[in-house]
Order: structure tokens, then sequence, then C-alpha cells
């Protein structure tokens, strides 16, 4: 099993293999959970974006199916939000927390009530399970359906349109970041840069070498942005709901670190992103295109060569 292209299937062929492998996995992890159902519940919604983001670098090759599935998926991992972010706050807390025992204390009721309201949405390892023990009758009718799934391109032709327009999209997220850093901006810029990120690792294989730093860097500022959205989430739950958690006034020197924090995680992923976004479109697809077609030919011709040369010793 491996998320990424290989050399010696069609594109339509390894997007069917992904997809179900991605399936089987989360299979696998709603029949033998781990101790803690929050690893269970952050690995299945993984599953899914690593499935829509597959979609996204066909989906000009298959615009039915991928506005189909991509909804389908979508929703799916959505039902498992809830229970996923009340883990997150307080993990978040703990973050933003961290190293400063003084800020801990005088706000452990803080944490407390995080802790409150995480148990008391039902974040108990029997009934996670029970909520995903109901999602394999769903998960196997969309195995099913991946057979069905065919493109109207091949080769390279049949990636290009979705790895521009994937690409094209997260340009213009931070542009617009650059223009008006709101939250929701910021958001936006992350979900198109995860699938950027997931979209290199699909092509990993065409240079591994020099796409490895690529991917390395794109996680890096995935991983900002998502530690600036966590923050942003935490803010507004605790300015929310002051009868849980507390008076402004009271969480000021709280809100103040996480204020800091925010302004620098935002400062490195500016700076991170100008770099990962240089380029424009046309001249990234061209050289994956080159790339691509150097990996493919190559391989061809290495087993032409092996082929030739065991008839010859015959």
């Amino acid at each position: 099993m491996g998320y990424r292209m290989r050399r010696r299937e069609s594109v339509a062929a390894g997007v069917r293999r992904i997809a179900r492998e991605q399936v089987d996995a989360a299979f696998v992890e709603i029949r033998e959970p781990v101790p803690e159902p929050e690893v269970t519940v952050h690995q299945l919604r993984k599953r899914c974006k690593k499935i829509r983001a597959v979609l996204r670098l066909v989906r000009t090759a298959c615009p039915d199916t991928y506005r189909r599935e991509n909804a389908w998926y979508r929703d799916t991992a959505r039902g498992l939000a809830g229970t996923r972010e009340a883990q997150v706050m307080v993990a978040t807390f703990d973050r933003v927390v961290a190293g400063d025992r003084d800020l801990l204390r005088r706000h452990a009721a803080v944490r407390a009530a995080l802790v409150a309201e995480r148990d008391a949405g039902g974040f108990d390892a029997e009934t996670v399970r029970q909520r995903l023990v109901v999602l394999e009758v769903p998960l196997g009718l969309a195995r099913a359906r991946v057979r069905d799934w065919t493109l109207d391109a091949r080769g390279f032709d049949a990636i290009a349109g979705g790895l521009a327009l994937t690409y094209r999209r997260g340009r213009q997220a931070l542009e617009a970041v650059r223009r008006q850093p709101t939250p929701e901006r910021l958001h936006e810029w992350r979900k198109r840069v995860g699938y950027h990120w997931y979209h290199l690792r699909l092509l990993a294989d065409t240079w591994p070498v020099v796409t490895r730093a690529y991917r390395r860097e794109l996680h890096r500022l995935s991983e900002l942005l998502g530690d600036d959205h966590d923050r942003v989430l935490l803010r507004t739950a605790l300015l929310g709901r002051p009868e849980r958690f507390g008076t402004g006034a009271a969480l000021v020197p709280l809100l103040d670190r996480m204020d800091a924090q925010r302004a620098a995680l935002r400062a490195d992923a500016h700076l991170l992103g100008g770099r990962v976004y240089a380029e424009r479109p046309a001249r990234l697809v061209a050289r994956h295109r080159r790339w691509w077609s150097v990996w493919r030919g190559h391989g061809d011709r290495r087993d032409a060569r092996a082929a030739a040369h065991g008839r010859r010793r015959a």
C-alpha cells in the first residue's frame, strides 16, 4: 500500500487502487480501534481527505464522479468533526500555555471546563466506537462504487487540470490573506495548501529527492496554518461562553498569549507561503509534466532493455 502513483499502472487504475486502499484502511481502524478514540476519528477523517485529494487531482477528467464522491466523503468527515474538535480544544489550550506554569495555574478552571465539555459531548471510547461502526455499510457501498470511476483522459493529461487548479487556488488564497488576514481566509488557504501537499505526495516518485523537500515545506506550512486555526477556534469558544469560561477581562493573559502566538504563526506562514507559491501554475504543471514523462518513459525503456537482455541470454 502506498499513497502515490505507480510507474507501471495507468492513472485511472492508480486512482481506483488508492481509493480502495484508503477505504480498506478505514475498515481496519473501525474494527480494531486503539485505546484513544480521538486517534481513530482523526485517522478516518484523514482517509476521507486523502480520497478527496486524489479525486481533486483528476477532477477535470471525471467531473461528475468528482462532484458526487467528493461531496460524500466531505459529508462523512463532517459527521465526525464534532467528536474531533472537542479533543482539539483541550490539546490547543495545553499548547498555548506550555512552558508557563503560572498561566496554567491561573486558568486551571478553564482547562477543567474544556475537559468537561469534551467528556459531556460523548468522547468516550464506547460512544465513539458505536458511531464508527455504523459507517461500515456506507463505506462498503462507497468502495464498490470505485470500480465505476473512469477518466476521460490518459497519462499526465488526466492529472494536469486538477494539479493546476488546486495550486492556482492556493496562490489566490495566499493573495487574499495578504490583503486581509481574516480567520476565514487563513482557514481557506490552509485547505488549499493541504490538497496541494497531498498531490505532491501522489506524484512523489516522479523525482523523490527533489519533491521530498518541497513536500516537507508544504506540510510545515499546513501545520502553521492549522495551529493558527486551532487557536481561533479556542478563542471563539472562550469568548462565546463567558458563563462557562469566565469574562473577557479574566481571560486577558491567556488571550494575549494566544494572540502573540498567532502573530508569529502568521508571519512564518506568509514567508513560507511566498516561497511555496512563487511559481506560476503553468510553469509548475509544465515542470511536473516533464518529470512525469521522464519517469514513465525511462521506466518503459529500462523494462524493454531488461526484456531484450533476457531474450538474448535465453
